[in-house]
Formats: structure tokens, C-alpha cells, sequence
């Protein structure tokens, strides 16, 4: 008993010291991968959010278009995004399913 404590702990560990790691780097939101990004002061974004009732004024960074949260599973965090991985402010779902990210700044994940 006392030797699968001792395998299962260490591993646990390291899954929250990864998942905390992710965390204290994307501070200002949400990780979200995403298909592609606009810079938020183009046509295209007003475009792309204003049907959606989402005011641009103030919003800075890139928007991310197609967007899923990025979870953490099984401590494999790299292989979940292929694509665009942004820490994003804000978050506005659209009519495919996914969702727009909001001020967005790109992250290394991995």
C-alpha cells in the first residue's frame, strides 16, 4: 500500500505544480487555443463581434476566432493545441459553438 502512495504522490504533485504553472503565466484570463487571430482595431473584428453585441472600443491585443478552453489532462498540456494558443481577457461564445477570445496576448504552451 505504502509503495503505490509512494509512486501516486510524486505524480499528483507534479500534475498540480504543472497546472499551477500554467495558471501563474496566463494571469490575465483564460488559455484558449484558437483557429486564427485578428488584431482587435481591424474592419474584420468589428466584422466578426459586433453582431454578437461585443463592444471593441477599448479592447486591445488580438482577438482569437474559433476558440476552445485549453484544458490540462493527464499533465500533457502541448498536445492539446495545435493551433493559436492565447491567454485571453474575456471570452464571447458564437453561432458555430465556439468562442471568440477577447484581448488576447499569444503563449507558449509547452
Amino acid at each position: 500500500m505504502f509503495t503505490k502512495l509512494s509512486i501516486v504522490a510524486p505524480a499528483a504533485f507534479s500534475i498540480i505544480a504543472l497546472i499551477s504553472s500554467v495558471s501563474a503565466q496566463c494571469n490575465s484570463g483564460g488559455l484558449m487555443c484558437c483557429d486564427s487571430t485578428q488584431d482587435s482595431k481591424t474592419p474584420t473584428a468589428f466584422n466578426l463581434l459586433a453582431p454578437l453585441g461585443v463592444v471593441l472600443q477599448g479592447l486591445s491585443g488580438q482577438i482569437g476566432v474559433g476558440c476552445t478552453p485549453v484544458t490540462v489532462e493527464g499533465g500533457q498540456v502541448g498536445s492539446v493545441c495545435d493551433s493559436h494558443a492565447l491567454c485571453c481577457a474575456g471570452r464571447v461564445p458564437n453561432q458555430s459553438g465556439n468562442l471568440f477570445g477577447l484581448s488576447c496576448t499569444p503563449f507558449s504552451i509547452g
